[in-house]
Parts: C-alpha cells; sequence; structure tokens
C-alpha cells in the first residue's frame, strides 16, 4: 500500500482513542500519546499511538484559533491549561490532506489540533511529524515525502 494512504489509515486509527499525554518543549516540538483507556493517567504511561511534531501547529476551539507554537515560552501558562484539556479527551474525526501531509485531529471536547507540515529543509528538522502507530513508524520528512519503519523485533 501507498506511504500516503498508509499514513491516512494509521491516523484514522486514531479515531475513539484517548489523548491520554502531552509534553511540549522548545520551538515547535510536541508530543501527543493516545490509547484505548484512561485508567492510568501516569505522564510516563506508554501509549499505543504518537505523533511527535516538529512542524507548525495550533490549537483550535470551534472556528477559533486559541494557540499555535509560536506561543511556547511565551504563554505557557495558558497553552498548558488548553493542551492539558486535551487530555483523557477522545479523538473524534482526523482529517489527513495527501497533498499537504497536514492532519488535524478533531476532539469530543470541541477542540482541535492541526498540524502544518511547513519544514522545508534539514537545518530544521529531518521531519514535519511522526506517527507512531502500533504497527509501523510513518513520517513525513522535510522534503514532503512519507516515508515508514517497521519497528524492530527484540
Amino acid at each position: 500500500m501507498e506511504a500516503r494512504l498508509r499514513l491516512d489509515s494509521a491516523a484514522k486509527n486514531l479515531i475513539g482513542l484517548d489523548c491520554q499525554k502531552v509534553k511540549w518543549g522548545t520551538g515547535s516540538i510536541i508530543k501527543l500519546g493516545f490509547t484505548s483507556s484512561i485508567e492510568n493517567r501516569d505522564t510516563d504511561i506508554r501509549t499505543e499511538h504518537e505523533i511527535l511534531v516538529s512542524c507548525a501547529w495550533r490549537v483550535m476551539a470551534g472556528n477559533c484559533g486559541l494557540f499555535t507554537w509560536r506561543d511556547v515560552g511565551a504563554r505557557d501558562e495558558m497553552l498548558g491549561g488548553a493542551l492539558n484539556s486535551l487530555i483523557g479527551t477522545k479523538v473524534s474525526d482526523v482529517t489527513y490532506d495527501p497533498q499537504t501531509h497536514d492532519l488535524f485531529l478533531v476532539f469530543e471536547n470541541n477542540f482541535e489540533f492541526h498540524i502544518l507540515c511547513d519544514v522545508a529543509n534539514d537545518d530544521e528538522s529531518d521531519e514535519n511529524y511522526v506517527l507512531y502507530s502500533s504497527f509501523e513508524i510513518l513520517y513525513v520528512d522535510f522534503e514532503g515525502n512519507v516515508k515508514s519503519e517497521q519497528y524492530k523485533k527484540h
């Protein structure tokens, strides 16, 4: 199956899963973790699916933009509140654009998390984002190519 279709399919597998963790760092780096169970909300819990974002992103509520990656460091307290409101909330819809590779996650609480591929050179990052699904690793590289890797068996 072509990599774009696999990415779309893996992203759609997030529907119905709970966002279990959100961690952000310097610049646009943010990681969201998803699982089918919210029994343990410990921040170190292993999640079934994760998205590591290195490109532009924004948090929306309805049609209103609340925060973007540019708010990291400037409005951390409010940004943290918005991002933490995703924890324990199910993904209700996912939209993947096969031309731009942008990925939009819609949550049951009417919040949305938009991933906007804008990394165009490897000085910024090697990938725009990486989706760690339960069966393979899919990523959009800085040239706009979707690539995949299989997990190594131990």
